[in-house]
């Protein structure tokens, strides 16, 4: 069988296989998605990705329940991440708040993004063998909060992000659009001793993408040091996300 027609065929398998622990999960954009359509893109816009009820459990969860700790890299990056256990800021569980109820129906929508149906499904949209890399972390933005120009590549195995968006009724005029650009020019920025990465200052072409967030929509953003990609300050309410990082399963020769 041809390359193309495999292609087809895996994803036509995959966008209708049901998670084993909520088969009501996945919504109607995944079936909207054609096979390797993020292969000669830097990005890919899905929306209605998840059912509506689970979309709204994980925003509450998020929005209520969810434990956060402040981060500052000094004027370039703002913002606030769901805390973990201490050791390590995105590995092991997000933590929650004292006697938050259980939310079985957020935590099942959570788990999506580690399941073995969305590394097949992702797989058949990037035309690439993907792994899971970075379990998702929850953000949020306040009014003045912002993420600077990145590319997300402080691991070389990093192929792919995705964000989830979690905030709705989300307008233009209230910031926190994401910016995707091919880079340009990038220098040194002055790194505080606490931070654990280089910052640097970039500058993307003129012509970069400019995305306000839409309520239960992924973004599926092509990792390389030819892109780099941001959210712009927030001037509105909150606004909550969730990312999670891939990396391709086997390097080309």
């Amino acid at each position: 069988m041809a390359r193309s027609q495999r292609q087809d065929a895996l994803l036509s398998m995959v966008v209708r296989q049901r998670l084993p622990r909520g088969p009501r999960l996945v919504g109607e954009g995944v079936d909207r998605v054609q096979p390797g359509a993020l292969r000669d893109r830097a990005f890919l816009r899905v929306t209605d990705f998840l059912v509506p009820e689970a979309a709204e459990a994980l925003c509450h969860e998020l929005e209520t329940h969810l434990e956060y700790e402040r981060v500052e890299y000094g004027e370039l990056t703002r913002l606030w991440r769901g805390a973990r256990p201490v050791g390590d800021p995105y590995f092991g569980p997000l933590l929650r708040k004292p006697a938050a109820a259980t939310n079985d129906l957020a935590y099942e929508a959570l788990t999506v993004f580690e399941s073995p149906w969305f590394i097949e499904w992702l797989s058949a949209v990037t035309d690439t063998e993907v792994c899971f890399l970075r379990p998702p972390t929850a953000y949020r933005l306040e009014a003045g909060d912002r993420i600077c120009l990145h590319d997300d590549m402080t691991n070389p195995v990093h192929a792919f992000s995705v964000a989830y968006n979690l905030t709705p009724g989300w307008r233009q005029g209230q910031g926190g659009e994401t910016r995707v650009g091919r880079v340009v020019r990038k220098r040194p920025a002055p790194t505080p001793p606490d931070c654990p990465i280089d910052l640097h200052y970039w500058e993307v072409r003129p012509d970069a993408e400019i995305l306000t967030p839409i309520f239960n929509s992924i973004l599926l953003i092509k990792l390389s040091t030819e892109y780099a990609h941001s959210v712009e300050p927030v001037s509105g309410a909150p606004r909550h996300s969730i990312t999670t990082i891939y990396g391709r399963s086997a390097f080309p020769d």
